[in-house]
């Protein structure tokens, strides 16, 4: 039940409203002061089928949106709307805007606004809870490599089984003096590690590196030519 004096405030418009006085045995108007926020926030347009509601603006600028024109009213100015005529109001420029409003026969206007700025601050409080349970069940996290999502348990199998045939292609290549052949598969083995498996894990980076090493290494290594020993050899069997 409303009070005099009692303030409510809506959460998601920022609105406020504050009761100067209520309807009962010696009087049957309804005063308000309200309080709306700048950047043209206010109620929406709406009727008062028998009432007569009137603006005095105490506080900065407002506009009232009146049966399809507008008219903006300053500090001190006032402005009536007849019963039945949609309109609806808000602040007018870059500052809040106070002001007082009358209504000459309200009903239970009273009742109406305290139950709705209600629903709006529970409306509010439950959609931060939904909110702060998705983020606990949802966790968002940056994927610089899609592909990796993307792979069903059974091709993660496939691609491991594919990056140790590689790696022992690679083992083979550099025992037969194949080095172009070794690096070729070093590369795919590199390439998949990099794109594939997590980055951030110790053991993928471990890998990773030990892989560049060998590449490195396998870059400055060189085949023995037997030039040297044919030489060694013609000169031994030179007739002396």
């Amino acid at each position: 039940m409303p009070t005099v004096g009692q303030e409510i405030i809506n959460p998601v418009a920022g609105d406020a409203v504050r009761f100067l006085a209520l309807p009962g045995e010696d009087r049957t108007d309804l005063v308000m002061e309200m309080k709306t926020v700048p950047a043209g926030q206010g109620p929406p347009v709406h009727i008062h089928p028998r009432s007569h509601e009137t603006f005095t603006v105490v506080r900065g600028s407002i506009v009232v949106h009146e049966n399809g024109r507008e008219v903006v009213l300053h500090a001190g100015e006032t402005h009536t709307v007849r019963p039945g005529v949609p309109h609806g109001f808000a602040s007018h420029g870059d500052r809040e805007a106070v002001t007082r409003v009358t209504m000459d026969r309200p009903g239970r206007m009273a009742e109406f606004l305290e139950t709705y700025y209600e629903l709006n601050r529970a409306g509010r409080f439950l959609a931060d809870n939904v909110w702060t349970e998705i983020r606990s069940l949802v966790r968002i996290t940056r994927i610089d490599q899609p592909e990796a999502m993307l792979i069903a348990p059974d091709q993660a199998f496939f691609l491991r089984e594919n990056l140790k045939l590689r790696l022992l292609n690679a083992r083979l290549a550099v025992l037969a003096r194949q080095f172009g052949a070794a690096q070729s598969d070093l590369r795919w083995a590199q390439g998949a590690i990099e794109r594939y498996f997590d980055r951030s894990s110790k053991r993928t980076q471990l890998a990773a590196d030990q892989i560049r090493q060998v590449t490195l290494q396998l870059r400055q290594a060189s085949i023995a030519r037997p030039d040297d020993t044919l030489a060694a050899l013609a000169s031994a069997g030179a007739p002396r």
